[in-house]
């Protein structure tokens, strides 16, 4: 289901509550960071890959996060190509693509430019449907990592439906400084103190996936809405086998580094 930006909850909407108290206009911003569909949009199509970033200004030697849903990922490895286009001249560059990690609904690559030079970036990906997909970027030598990603994580469990799907998710919701998010879970705090958890990449919120671009996500959606759970037609980003899990959440910067976001192990509630 590959949706134009609109940013309705559907009638079809069943519950959507935080766990913590959390005022109706904090609620209202949630619903405006998980693209869901209208009734009459409610078609039966599927999800396409995603990148995050996707737009905006990265540094030099900028790290990117591509997430492809399952049915369409391939055995091997995405083919990407990069230009870099400086006073109109187009220069080819070399991408790096690593495997990171799987959920039960996409697979997720870590993608490198090393090379990238100051100025437009164009990165292209030859999906492995065979349909085209460019982002364009501003290589920025100045670009800086936040301080720190340290903050207060709260809960919300969303719970909607419509024709052809659902989501059931409980989305971890905080102040955002990047697009993509480390998700290490235990089902102990002592497994996950002891370096025991799984490691998994979800991207900062549900509107990446459905074609927001950063830049937008930014200006009207600050708060990450990680979604750990069943999201959309992508499928299970986590599957909860208990009550609960616990986890540590850690930041991706565009510059390759990780930042802690929670202080100590949260306990998330399935939804």
């Amino acid at each position: 289901m590959r949706l134009a930006p609109r940013f309705l909850l559907p009638p079809s909407v069943s519950r959507v509550s935080r766990v913590s108290a959390v005022s109706l206009s904090a609620i209202a911003t949630l619903a405006s960071m998980v693209l869901l569909p209208t009734t009459a949009e409610a078609k039966c199509m599927q999800p396409s890959a995603a990148l995050a970033p996707s737009d905006g200004s990265v540094p030099q030697k900028p790290v990117f996060w591509l997430f492809v849903p399952e049915w369409q990922a391939s055995k091997s490895t995405p083919l990407f190509g990069a230009t870099s286009k400086v006073g109109g001249k187009t220069t080819k560059l070399p991408v790096i693509v690593f495997p990171e990690s799987k959920a039960a609904g996409m697979q997720v690559f870590r993608v490198e430019v090393p090379a990238a030079k100051p100025g437009p970036l164009e990165l292209d990906l030859a999906d492995p449907s065979g349909a085209p997909t460019t982002w364009s970027f501003t290589v920025d030598p100045g670009w800086k990592a936040p301080t720190t990603s340290a903050t207060t994580v709260t809960f919300v469990h969303e719970v909607s439906s419509w024709k052809c799907s659902h989501n059931r998710t409980t989305n971890l919701v905080f102040p955002a400084t990047a697009f993509a998010y480390r998700v290490v879970t235990a089902a102990t705090a002592d497994e996950l103190k002891k370096g025991k958890g799984r490691s998994f990449v979800l991207p900062r919120s549900s509107g990446l996936l459905w074609g927001s671009l950063s830049s937008w996500i930014t200006t009207n959606a600050p708060e990450a809405a990680i979604p750990l759970g069943h999201v959309n037609c992508y499928g299970m980003t986590f599957d909860f086998t208990a009550s609960s899990t616990f986890a540590d959440v850690f930041a991706l910067q565009a510059d390759g580094s990780e930042q802690k976001v929670n202080a100590a192990p949260l306990s998330i509630p399935a939804p």
